[in-house]
């Protein structure tokens, strides 16, 4: 009878001696506690990658003639170094004029729809000094009623620019097709090649008889 609870014993014993080869668990194995501090979570931050605009030669060669056409030449050559070496990621325009506004440089005006037309009064001063070297003498804006640029009383460009015709210089618009107005100021002589260059650009010409 002992013998027999010898037997039965041996294969318990065994188990006991490789428990950890067959469960992989040593006996008493001490437990690692959980870590019950919060961690930082880091807010997801979206990246932005700015893609530069496939500016074609054409469109670059008529912002280069707007420059010609448009701007004083003692900031020309300024701005069409820009032009050439400038990685565009905005309507090329548009950052052109950035540029030369940072670096007060008379350009394009541009004017948001609802602008008042002391807003063009101070860029059409400020555009035609630099072309002619000299003050004129503009319309008055405070007899704009309401200082609207555009209503059916008037036209607030029309009126601009039949004074500064008087000075050989003419108002040439951008139809973006937005709700703003894009126009520069160019001497008479030089309204066909503005077109042109407005052409280039990709958008319709419009201008005053």
């Amino acid at each position: 009878m002992f013998k027999v609870y010898i037997w039965w014993f041996i294969p318990f014993f065994w188990w006991l001696l490789i428990k950890d080869v067959i469960t992989g668990k040593k006996w008493f194995e001490k437990r690692q506690k959980k870590d019950n501090t919060l961690k930082e979570v880091k807010p997801f931050i979206p990246q932005y990658i700015e893609e530069e605009l496939d500016v074609s030669k054409n469109e670059k060669e008529g912002l280069k003639d707007i420059v010609k056409l448009c701007s004083s030449r003692k900031t020309q050559n300024k701005l069409l170094s820009f032009i050439d070496t400038n990685k565009f990621i905005e309507l090329p325009w548009y950052e052109l004029n950035e540029y030369a506004m940072e670096n007060k440089i008379d350009l394009f005006i541009h004017l948001d729809w609802k602008e008042s037309v002391s807003e063009l009064h101070y860029w059409i001063d400020s555009i035609v000094k630099s072309l002619l070297e000299k003050e004129i003498e503009l319309p008055n804006y405070k007899l704009f009623e309401a200082n609207y640029l555009i209503n059916n009383d008037w036209d607030a460009f029309k009126v601009y620019n039949e004074t500064i015709k008087k000075h050989n210089l003419q108002i040439s618009l951008l139809e973006t097709g937005g709700d703003e107005y894009v126009l520069v100021i160019h001497f008479t002589e030089n309204l066909e090649k503005v077109g042109n260059a407005i052409a280039m650009l990709g958008y319709k010409h419009r201008y005053y008889k």
